[in-house]
Order: structure tokens, then sequence, then C-alpha cells
């Protein structure tokens, strides 16, 4: 059998070879643009900060989320991202969770009421819009 192939073939390709590196790279720029980046959260003040990256903090796992962070600043302690989840909705909020005047984006900043290391300050919870589970965040040793 004989293949006849159009000489536009292989500048097609080659075209195509270049938009795929060009997407790696702008993904990989984009990332490490995001991994160093800190956000002041809207709210009060701006003493509320987060990111992926804390100098002197374990890299946490999960760096290619695209919402939670994996460090938030608040009330002058760091807390860091626990791997686990709470569910949170209508009922729960203003009693289990106290919402704060913080925000970032569709992101909502909790205290914790219905346990005791977040009526002691030490945990907090973080929302995405109304979704129905939140981020729990415990005081790190690090930051």
């Amino acid at each position: 059998m004989r293949f006849d192939i159009d000489a536009s073939a292989g500048r097609l390709l080659a075209v195509a070879g270049l938009v795929v590196v060009a997407w790696f790279l702008a993904v990989l720029v984009t990332d490490r643009l995001r991994t160093d980046r800190v956000d002041t959260w809207a709210g009060p003040d701006a003493t509320v900060q987060s990111g992926l990256r804390l100098d002197g903090c374990p890299e946490i796992s999960f760096q290619e989320d695209v919402y939670f962070p994996s460090w938030v600043r608040f009330e002058g302690k760091v807390f860091r991202w626990t791997d686990s989840g709470s569910p949170i909705g209508p009922n729960s909020v203003g009693s289990a969770y106290l919402p704060s005047a913080y925000t970032l984006g569709d992101l909502q900043l909790y205290r914790v009421a219905n346990s005791l290391e977040g009526r002691e300050g030490r945990q907090i919870m973080l929302r995405q819009g109304t979704s129905p589970v939140g981020a729990n965040y415990v005081v790190a040793d690090c930051g």
C-alpha cells in the first residue's frame, strides 16, 4: 500500500507540537508563580494572608489544588491544612461554624465552635462558596 501525505501535514504536526510544548511551559510558569504568591484576604484589615509555600514550614502535598491554600495566617497564628474536611451547611453556620469577615474570592474563613481545638482558637475552616464541605486547618508549629 502506498500513502500520499500532503506536504502541509509536517507543518501541521510541527505547529501542534509547538502548541503542546507552549501549553506545558505555561502550566509550569503559572504553577511556579502561584506557589510563591502570598494572598491578602479582604476583610476589616489586611492581616489575613495565605499561600501554598511558607518558609520554615514543610511542603503540603496538594499544591495543585486550585482553590485552597496550604497555610493561612489569621489572628497572629499560622494554620496549616489538615488533609480533612467537615460538613457545613445553613444550619451549622452561626452555631458550629462562625463566619469571620474575611474572604478571598469565593473562599470564606470560619472560626470553629464545635470542637475544643476550635474554641481555643487553634482550628479554623475554609469553605468555597456554598459547598457542603469545608477544609480544616489547625495551628502550625512553623511560620
